[in-house]
């Protein structure tokens, strides 16, 4: 649930917040920001004509993705 509620939050500041990039880059460096960007930019554009969310809902997904990862990561730390 934690890694769903962190996806919503970050998808919701990078649709509203352009500023969002720096801190998403450095809680996940490893993520793919060109990839991210492109899903950004789509997610906007859809939202602003009124069309189905079809790059929001891939947007959260991807971020989702990058915290159930670092999620297992954590935990797999001793």
């Amino acid at each position: 649930q934690a890694e769903v509620t962190a996806a919503e939050r970050w998808r919701d500041e990078l649709l509203r917040d352009d500023d969002a990039w720096q801190r998403l880059q450095q809680e996940f460096p490893e993520a793919d920001r060109n990839a991210l960007a492109i899903l950004v930019r789509e997610a906007r554009q859809e939202r602003a004509r009124g069309g189905p969310p079809h790059r929001y809902r891939e947007l959260f997904r991807r971020l989702k993705a990058l915290a159930v990862a670092r999620a297992a990561q954590t935990a797999a730390t001793p």
